[in-house]
């Protein structure tokens, strides 16, 4: 299994990673980048990346977000540990 990095707003599929560590790796820089503005730091970009692994993705897909996506995939949760 994979794991999934992703546009937290969009949904928008950005990049399949086969190790969590790289998938981690990747959304920290991305959301850590700041530049020094007139009024002091400012982010870089507005668009948020989150990363989870595939099977937790297809809810991603159906449209989930936030809470709802946290319940799908504790509702979820349970087929993998016992699969």
């Amino acid at each position: 299994m994979g794991w999934v990095v992703y546009e937290e707003t969009q949904g928008k599929l950005i990049k399949y990673h086969k190790k969590i560590g790289q998938a981690k790796a990747m959304v920290t820089r991305h959301n850590n980048k700041k530049r020094r503005g007139p009024f002091g730091w400012q982010w870089l970009s507005q668009d948020w990346l989150a990363w989870c692994d595939y099977q937790d993705y297809e809810g991603v897909l159906l449209g989930l977000r936030s809470d709802e996506l946290k319940l799908w995939q504790f509702v979820n949760s349970k087929k993998k540990s016992a699969g």
